[in-house]
């Protein structure tokens, strides 16, 4: 079990860094700002970028670790993790972008990582 939970925690951190690296990316592409962005501009926008393509192959890996993570346990036991993705997002977005993270927003994730716990307890138990 503790292959499985490094296996989910390696999807989680890919598919965070990824995110955090488009972000970046589109700061980088001139996309950042557009009122309208079409299909055409982010493509070539991620082609021209390099942190786009990289966020974008991270989320690729993430999602090749993510089935075999599903082929060891069930779906509903593992998909409660990705919730994850939600709090290391915020806090990457806070310590990494300089962004200002609001105190409910905080509540939410104390609320997010104590359904996390509970899951991760079920899977000992069941």
């Amino acid at each position: 079990m503790i292959q499985t939970y490094a296996l989910i925690v390696c999807s989680v951190l890919l598919g965070v860094s990824g995110q955090v690296l488009l972000k970046v990316g589109v700061g980088q592409s001139g996309l950042s700002g557009k009122a309208v962005i079409g299909v055409f501009d982010i493509v070539v926008s991620v082609i021209k970028t390099p942190l786009m393509l990289l966020g974008f192959l991270l989320y690729g890996v993430a999602s090749i670790v993510w089935v075999i993570v599903l082929s060891k346990v069930d779906l509903s036991f593992a998909y409660p993790f990705l919730a994850l993705n939600f709090i290391l997002v915020m806090i990457s977005s806070m310590v990494l972008l300089s962004e200002t993270v609001p105190l409910l927003r905080w509540l939410g994730v104390l609320i997010i990582c104590a359904g996390i716990i509970v899951v991760a307890v079920s899977g000992r138990a069941g």
